[in-house]
């Protein structure tokens, strides 16, 4: 491994890192790990291809959070309109320097809640991936934040949103999930059941059960892709914490 840029901001450091046999980069965030890519700008990450996947063939689309910005490289190659919003300009720099970041993305520097709350466009599509080691996913992806994004979208619309759950019994999925649905917008949870501290998706709009074909990812995610499946999202209490066992 190689260091390839170091940057001091205040919302801490962004470390840039490559592998040197691969040409695959890392993004660390303060001590999050928020982007990993291969020489090519396309993400090492199975979630990444997920919301990707359920993104494609939208027109406009409006993406919340950068790290190094693999997602909005991906949509933005596929044909889209991109906006690309996080907290930190200089996550744009490192993403445009280190990571391929098109000169065509828009990027906005503002708080993902204060960008939706201003924000006179509507999209076709929306990509939710924010957050750090310390996010509390189910306090900052609540209804209010869930009708803004619902708000945001055009008719037909979905979004997608990446959070994270510890184990099996983790709410946090759902609870997200029940937050952003609508009556006319159900909600579907990709998720990879057995893992702890791992990715689920949240995809909000799609009518049926969305259904991925293996082919949409790079052949060597695919052994993985495959022990992802999806679900309606269900109603949860809001803890996260395990069942014990009687005595």
């Amino acid at each position: 491994m190689r260091t390839l840029t170091r940057i001091e901001s205040r919302f801490g450091e962004i470390l840039v890192i490559e592998d040197v046999a691969t040409g695959a980069r890392r993004y660390y965030e303060g001590t999050a790990f928020q982007s990993h890519a291969a020489a090519d700008g396309e993400s090492c990450f199975v979630y990444v291809h997920i919301m990707c996947a359920l993104l494609r063939r939208k027109r406009r689309v409006l993406l919340l959070g950068c790290g190094g910005g693999s997602l909005a490289t991906m949509v933005a190659r596929r044909g889209a309109e991109v906006t690309l919003v996080d907290h930190n300009p200089h996550s744009f720099e490192v993403a445009r320097d280190y990571f391929g970041l098109p000169q065509t993305v828009r990027c906005v520097a503002a708080d993902f809640r204060d960008f939706l709350a201003d924000e006179p466009v509507s999209y076709d599509a929306i990509g939710v991936d924010v957050g750090n080691a310390t996010f509390d996913f189910q306090k900052e992806l609540d209804v209010v934040t869930g009708a803004a994004i619902r708000g945001a979208l055009a008719p037909n619309g979905v979004a997608v949103i990446n959070t994270m759950v510890s184990h099996d019994l983790d709410p946090t999925a759902d609870l997200i999930a029940v937050a952003s649905a609508g009556p006319d917008r159900p909600a579907w949870i990709f998720d990879q059941l057995g893992e702890i501290e791992r990715n689920a998706i949240v995809a909000i709009g799609p009518t049926r059960r969305p259904r991925l074909a293996a082919e949409v990812f790079p052949e060597d995610l695919r052994a993985e892709f495959a022990t992802w499946s999806v679900r309606p999202a269900r109603a949860r209490t809001a803890t996260s914490a395990p069942r014990g066992r009687d005595a």
